[in-house]
């Protein structure tokens, strides 16, 4: 599963970011790992929609998009996969990298794990397996 590369990547970011009790201390770190994470994310969806049919060239470029294309392409396969989609995006893109505020670090491996159990859920769709989960 190529894409959970992003999660390493975000994790090994981490383990370089200095700690202060419960807390990561350097937004810099925190905010590039969210960012890491949040493109496995796209990433993950971008290739199940690429096998789909939809070329690299129409692949959507904004949240509006990703929903539009959920909603063709992945909703039949997994209903809950875009409200999980839509959770990550708020936690992951906005709270954690955009706007800088998760620095505790039970929150950032939970954040983490749960990117990487998305990716895992959307891999398995592109191998054909995993129809299961409608709304």
């Amino acid at each position: 599963m190529e894409n959970l590369k992003y999660v390493e990547n975000a994790k090994e970011l981490l383990k370089k970011c200095p700690k202060e009790e419960k807390w990561y201390s350097d937004e810099k770190y925190v905010k590039s790992a969210f960012g890491i994470l949040y493109l496995g994310i796209l990433k993950s969806i971008d290739d199940f929609l690429i096998q789909k049919g939809v070329s690299k060239k129409n692949l959507p470029k904004s949240i509006d998009e990703y929903i539009k294309y959920f909603k063709k392409y992945l909703l039949p396969y997994n209903g809950k996969l875009m409200k999980e989609f839509l959770i990550l995006y708020d936690q992951i893109h906005i709270a954690g990298y955009y706007r800088g505020l998760i620095h505790d670090i039970k929150i950032v491996n939970e954040l983490t794990e749960r990117t990487k159990e998305f990716i895992i859920k959307i891999e398995k769709l592109r191998k054909g397996g995993e129809k299961d989960e409608k709304k």
